[in-house]
């Protein structure tokens, strides 16, 4: 006999309508008592899912097959929602679900839209005697004006560019900010290995983005007199220590970064650290390493991080933490128990969950309404 599985569950994305039904159709006729074990809840992502409001309401089915969740209040605004599958949930034969996630998540329709744009810069900065382009990527609010700005430095373990021009694309959750919360994003372009880029070149070409910006900043409709710097895996370093040079930022949000490369052999999973082709050690680790230059007023921070990452240790964001708070600072450390390196990316099942912790980080950092 065959376990059950899952043929379809909906929704899905991040923004679903308040007034949704959830719905799953199972491949097999259910037992309806196991399926009404299902719990669906609302945000709480500290300690896991389950720490989650629960969201009452009923299932129902016509066929067995196809069961319905309907809530008996409308799914809150803005927040996202859990539906927890488990493994007492099984068929009319007994048998127990077999589910690759377990975990569905959505985020709900905040009704706040602002539209967005995107704008390619192909020059911003010309290196190597001007045979080298540093692009950059921005995506704005189609209306309003005085946006704030979230800053993004990509990853890729700093590979990728060619001589003639940096890489650079549209920043992680880009579209959505800019249209939910009227925030202006900024993709910016470094020096990779690819354009024979070293780490500390690769923060002179964040600082002066970050420089640019500030200088053109009317012409976009942007206010910069406090931003926000964020970046994933190689673009975590580069853009948590620039954040810490920065008076005028006071947001973070680092994903899965290496913040400390002193002494980073000692951690597990960086006995055979394959990255000193980027001089991540010259002049200094201490130089080169955010928790080492902690400012007196650090920017309010969140980091993210998969407790198996094999890439980036995950204790690297617990010390980058712990240190923020011992200067004074305001930290926020999300462990995602299980989850990998690429966890946070769109496609992969803590996307929404991922989602949700940054928009509300910066919407209350911000005191967005």
């Amino acid at each position: 006999m065959i376990h059950p599985v899952i043929k379809h569950i909906s929704p899905s994305g991040e923004e679903v309508a308040a007034h949704s039904d959830i719905e799953i159709q199972f491949d097999v006729r259910m037992d309806r008592s196991s399926v009404e074990t299902i719990r669906v809840t609302r945000n709480g992502w500290d300690g896991g899912p389950t720490t989650g409001e629960a969201i009452s309401g009923k299932w129902s089915s016509i066929d067995e097959q196809t069961f319905t969740f309907r809530p008996d209040e409308r799914f809150e605004p803005g927040s996202y929602v859990a539906v927890q599958l488990n493994s007492s949930v099984r068929s009319v034969e007994g048998l127990s679900l077999k589910h690759e996630f377990p975990l569905h998540f959505f985020l709900v329709d905040d009704g706040k839209s602002y539209g967005s744009k995107e704008i390619l810069l192909p020059c911003i900065k010309a290196t190597n005697r001007g045979k080298h382009s540093i692009p950059m990527h921005l995506t704005l609010p189609e209306r309003g004006q005085n946006h704030r700005v979230m800053f993004w430095v990509h990853g890729g373990g700093w590979e990728g560019g060619s001589p003639e021009k940096s890489h650079v694309g549209p920043g992680k959750d880009a579209q959505f900010l800019a249209n939910h919360l009227g925030i202006a994003v900024v993709s910016i372009a470094y020096r990779c290995k690819g354009s024979s880029g070293t780490f500390a070149l690769a923060m002179e070409d964040v600082m002066d983005a970050m420089q640019y910006v500030r200088e053109h900043a009317a012409e976009y409709g942007l206010d910069v007199r406090g931003n926000c710097m964020s970046g994933s895996s190689a673009g975590a370093p580069l853009s948590a220590l620039a954040a810490q040079k920065s008076p005028d930022t006071d947001v973070y949000i680092g994903i899965n970064g290496i913040y400390n490369f002193a002494g980073i052999d000692r951690l597990k999973g960086y006995e055979n650290h394959k990255h000193y082709s980027y001089k991540l050690h010259e002049p200094s680790p201490e130089s080169n390493s955010a928790v080492c230059n902690i400012c007196d007023h650090p920017p309010d921070t969140l980091l993210l991080h998969g407790t198996v990452d094999q890439v980036v240790n995950h204790k690297l964001s617990v010390e980058f933490g712990e240190a923020i708070r011992r200067m004074g600072g305001k930290a926020k450390v999300l462990l995602y128990e299980g989850e990998g390196h690429t966890f946070a990316r769109k496609g992969r099942r803590m996307y929404i969950p991922c989602l949700y912790e940054v928009k509300e980080h910066l919407r209350k950092a911000w005191d967005l309404q």
